[in-house]
């Protein structure tokens, strides 16, 4: 798997905000029982695309995590965009 991370790091070093290589190097580092690294990459790549959340809480990779609190907190993440669209407040003058 360090070849795996290695061609995560080489793709990350071009675009830095790839949120499918940071997850799925967060993927590779949850394989690896490496919490903390993981943890970090999976709140970027959710973060940049949402979409992400939904694809880890179904992905056997992250089996082990789905009831930690700090996995669960990520995989909750909704963007400031959904929750203003869930806030809205009419406007008045």
């Amino acid at each position: 798997m360090g070849e795996a991370i290695e061609a995560y790091d080489k793709g990350l070093a071009l675009t830095p905000d790839n949120a499918g290589l940071l997850y799925n190097k967060a993927a590779t580092y949850a394989m690896l029982k490496k919490t903390p690294e993981m943890l970090e990459l999976l709140e970027r790549s959710v973060r940049l695309d949402h979409e992400y959340k939904d694809e880890a809480l179904n992905d056997d990779a992250f089996k082990e995590y789905w009831k930690e609190p700090a996995f669960k907190e990520i995989a909750e993440f909704q963007s400031f965009k959904g929750r203003m669209e869930l806030v809205r407040v009419p406007y008045q003058l």
